[in-house]
Order: structure tokens, then C-alpha cells, then sequence
């Protein structure tokens, strides 16, 4: 393929994964059958998965679509995109840092118990729960306004706990408005990469 085919195949992918439907392109649909196959012959303690940017996305979702089949995969992300507003790169001061991160949590979370009431039946599957077991390593790099909101999501997160708001946190991890991918636990390593 010429550098133009790849440039423009790459970016039809970039907006996939802003749209949240990369799972429906052909290129992710090939990854997946080839990562399956590679867990059959070999089997999933023998492989891993790794990525850089847009790969990195197509490994996160080939390593979660295999986590919620039972296979844990070894996974190395490095500058995976999180699409959200980049809150790391957009606020300056930590306490507006804070203080929109908390209004995110708080609106997901009550926007989810609202329609839970409405609904007034459990949910059946939970994913969230069927993913926990599976831990990627994310090294990001946190001038990269692409993937620098990991930073400040994980720190989040800690901060929730610490102040006794770690429900109110996964609530809103688990319903993500966005559609954006977050982990319930991951190894973060933040540097220039």
C-alpha cells in the first residue's frame, strides 16, 4: 500500500474509535479472529498483545473482547487514545482538575441510578465485572493530548477512594456517558515515550 492508502485508511480508524465503532471495521475484525487464533494454538499464557496509538487501541479492544471470553491476555499499551475531554491538557489548576472530573462522576453516576429506576430490573452482564481480572500495562506519555487523560483519570480515581467516593467513581466507570474505555484496575507508567 502507498503512504496516501495508509494515511487514509488510518485516519477512517481514528474516527472510528472517536465514534466508539472500531470494533465494526474490517481491520479490528481481522485482528480479532487472527488474536483467537493465535489463543488456540498456543493459548493465552504464551502470547501478548501490544500497541502504539491507534494500535494500541485496536490491541485494548482485542485484549478486553478476549478478557470477556476468559482469556487474560499479557497487554502493552503505549500512548492508547482516551477519548474524552482532555481535562490534563485543557485545565491548568488542579482544583478545576478536581472539581470537573467530580462533576463528570457525580452527573454519570445519577444519570445511571435515574435510569435504573426507571428501568426497575437489574442489569444482567456485567462486563465490567467479566474485565477485572485482566490488567494492561499503559505507558503514556502525558504531553500527548491523545492519551494524557489516563494520568489524570488513575490519580482521580485514588483521590475518589481516599475521600470515601470510590462508589460514586465506579458507578460512573462502569456507565460511561462517552463510551469512552476505562479500566477498573490498571498499571499506569507515565514518561516520555
Amino acid at each position: 500500500m502507498t503512504g496516501w492508502e495508509t494515511m487514509s485508511q488510518d485516519l477512517t480508524l481514528d474516527l472510528k474509535v472517536i465514534r466508539n465503532t472500531l470494533e465494526q471495521s474490517p481491520r479490528f475484525k481481522h485482528a480479532m479472529q487472527a488474536v483467537q487464533h493465535t489463543v488456540s494454538i498456543a493459548g493465552a499464557a504464551n502470547i501478548f498483545l501490544a500497541g502504539h496509538s491507534l494500535g494500541s487501541a485496536m490491541a485494548l479492544l482485542a485484549g478486553k473482547n478476549i478478557a470477556t471470553m476468559g482469556f487474560l491476555l499479557e497487554t502493552y499499551l503505549f500512548n492508547p487514545p482516551f477519548i474524552s475531554v482532555t481535562i490534563e491538557v485543557m485545565t491548568k489548576t488542579e482544583i478545576l482538575k478536581s472539581g470537573r472530573r467530580i462533576m463528570r462522576n457525580v452527573t454519570t453516576a445519577g444519570v445511571t441510578i435515574a435510569l435504573n429506576a426507571l428501568r426497575q430490573r437489574p442489569q444482567t452482564g456485567d462486563w465490567f465485572a467479566a474485565l477485572s481480572g485482566w490488567i494492561p500495562y499503559l505507558f503514556v506519555n502525558p504531553s500527548d493530548p491523545i492519551s494524557a487523560e489516563y494520568v489524570g483519570f488513575f490519580e482521580h480515581r485514588e483521590r475518589m477512594a481516599s475521600k470515601g467516593a470510590g462508589a460514586i467513581e465506579r458507578l460512573s466507570t462502569r456507565n460511561s456517558i462517552s463510551g469512552a474505555t476505562h479500566f477498573g484496575t490498571s498499571t499506569v507508567i507515565v514518561g516520555n515515550f
